[in-house]
Protein backbone atom coordinates (compact mmCIF):
# COMPACT_ATOMS: atom_id res chain seq x y z
CA UNK A 1 0.00 0.00 0.00
CA UNK A 2 1.32 3.42 -0.92
CA UNK A 3 1.36 6.43 1.34
CA UNK A 4 -0.20 8.51 -1.45
CA UNK A 5 -3.85 8.41 -2.48
CA UNK A 6 -4.74 9.92 -5.84
CA UNK A 7 -8.34 10.66 -6.81
CA UNK A 8 -9.42 12.18 -10.10
CA UNK A 9 -12.23 14.60 -10.86
CA UNK A 10 -13.28 16.99 -13.61
CA UNK A 11 -13.96 20.70 -13.23
CA UNK A 12 -14.74 22.72 -16.30
CA UNK A 13 -12.20 21.67 -18.89
CA UNK A 14 -9.59 20.62 -16.34
CA UNK A 15 -8.77 17.25 -14.85
CA UNK A 16 -7.89 17.58 -11.19
CA UNK A 17 -5.83 15.03 -9.31
CA UNK A 18 -6.43 15.32 -5.57
CA UNK A 19 -3.34 14.06 -3.74
CA UNK A 20 -3.43 12.93 -0.12
CA UNK A 21 -0.45 11.64 1.79
CA UNK A 22 3.26 11.68 1.02
CA UNK A 23 5.00 12.11 -2.32
CA UNK A 24 8.21 10.18 -1.72
CA UNK A 25 10.79 8.09 -3.54
CA UNK A 26 9.30 4.76 -4.53
CA UNK A 27 5.70 3.72 -5.10
CA UNK A 28 4.31 7.17 -4.39
CA UNK A 29 6.36 8.98 -7.03
CA UNK A 30 5.76 6.14 -9.49
CA UNK A 31 1.99 6.29 -8.94
CA UNK A 32 1.94 10.06 -9.53
CA UNK A 33 4.11 9.79 -12.65
CA UNK A 34 1.84 7.07 -14.05
CA UNK A 35 -1.32 9.09 -13.29
CA UNK A 36 0.03 12.13 -15.14
CA UNK A 37 1.21 9.99 -18.05
CA UNK A 38 -2.17 8.24 -18.31
CA UNK A 39 -3.99 11.58 -18.50
CA UNK A 40 -1.64 12.92 -21.17
CA UNK A 41 -2.02 9.73 -23.21
CA UNK A 42 -5.80 10.16 -22.95
CA UNK A 43 -5.43 13.59 -24.54
CA UNK A 44 -6.08 15.69 -21.44
CA UNK A 45 -4.66 19.17 -22.02
CA UNK A 46 -5.34 20.84 -18.66
CA UNK A 47 -4.23 18.99 -15.52
CA UNK A 48 -4.21 20.41 -12.01
CA UNK A 49 -2.56 18.76 -9.05
CA UNK A 50 -4.29 19.59 -5.76
CA UNK A 51 -1.48 19.37 -3.19
CA UNK A 52 -3.68 20.46 -0.27
CA UNK A 53 -3.63 16.98 1.24
CA UNK A 54 0.10 16.36 0.79
CA UNK A 55 1.84 16.03 4.15
CA UNK A 56 5.42 15.46 2.91
CA UNK A 57 7.40 15.62 -0.30
CA UNK A 58 11.02 14.64 -0.87
CA UNK A 59 13.44 15.44 -3.69
CA UNK A 60 12.18 12.50 -5.74
CA UNK A 61 8.61 13.73 -5.40
CA UNK A 62 9.69 17.21 -6.46
CA UNK A 63 11.50 15.68 -9.43
CA UNK A 64 8.30 13.87 -10.39
CA UNK A 65 6.40 17.17 -10.39
CA UNK A 66 9.04 18.89 -12.53
CA UNK A 67 9.22 15.94 -14.92
CA UNK A 68 5.42 15.87 -15.23
CA UNK A 69 5.39 19.59 -15.99
CA UNK A 70 8.09 19.23 -18.67
CA UNK A 71 6.33 16.24 -20.26
CA UNK A 72 3.01 18.09 -20.30
CA UNK A 73 4.62 21.08 -22.02
CA UNK A 74 6.13 18.81 -24.70
CA UNK A 75 2.65 17.34 -25.30
CA UNK A 76 1.09 20.81 -25.63
CA UNK A 77 -0.70 20.45 -22.29
CA UNK A 78 -0.68 22.47 -19.08
CA UNK A 79 0.10 21.07 -15.65
CA UNK A 80 -0.57 23.31 -12.67
CA UNK A 81 -0.30 23.03 -8.90
CA UNK A 82 -2.63 24.32 -6.23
Amino acid sequence: MTALNISERQSGGATILDLEGKVLLGEESTALREAISRLLQAGKKSILLNLGGVTAIDSSGLGTLVSGYATARKEGARLGLY
